[in-house]
């Protein structure tokens, strides 16, 4: 994935999929249990979605969801439940894609 994203970042760093990418790295670093470098990746991740223009709104939607997701099994993993329940509230604001 490390390999993946330094790609992302030679060519089209403001893809959604270099985001999505990044989300993907964490879930990998979470499993290890190295949940700092995750929460940095993965926050990382989200607010470069967040700031990605001219994207479908549907699309947007859906990826923010589930970097959301992700946030949450981090959290609740690691321990931190309020950060856990912080990121089940921004989840809950989001519509669910059809």
């Amino acid at each position: 994935m490390r390999e993946v994203i330094a790609i992302n970042e030679r060519g089209d760093s403001k893809s959604w999929r270099a985001y999505r990418n990044q989300g993907c790295l964490s879930v990998s670093l979470a499993g290890q249990r190295k949940y700092a470098e995750a929460e940095r990746d993965l926050v990382a991740a989200y607010q470069g979605l967040l700031q990605r223009p001219n994207l479908d709104p549907a699309e947007q939607i859906s990826n923010l969801r589930q970097l959301e997701e992700w946030m949450v099994k981090l959290y609740q993993r690691w321990g931190k439940a309020e950060k856990a329940a912080e990121c089940r509230k921004k989840l809950a604001a989001h519509p669910r894609p059809r």
